[in-house]
């Protein structure tokens, strides 16, 4: 419904807070919402989270840190699949370095 009305939505398509820092791969969730409802997607990357507040890391900073955020360009939902836009953020949080 939010997406037929053009409302902005995050996704993180990983499904869960990654234990170890590291992207892991993304659940293809995103590929069955894409189905139902085609809209393009922005490819996002943030960096600087891990040790955060937001993060599982053992020693979580509750103070403020530094995060990057990298927007890619938009993909047409047809495009999208799991795997490609998880080399794609890849890519971006590589650029964000």
């Amino acid at each position: 419904e939010g997406l037929a009305s053009n409302e902005i939505f995050c996704i993180f398509p990983e499904g869960r807070l990654t234990p170890t820092g590291e992207m892991m791969p993304f659940q293809r969730g995103i590929e069955r919402i894409l189905r139902e409802s085609p809209v393009q997607v922005v490819p996002v990357a943030l960096s600087g989270l891990w040790g955060s507040y937001f993060s599982k890391a053992p020693n979580a900073r509750k103070l403020p840190k530094r995060v990057r955020v990298s927007a890619g360009e938009p993909i047409s939902a047809d495009e999208v699949t799991a795997s490609a836009l998880h080399e794609t953020v890849l890519e971006l949080r590589g650029a964000a370095r």
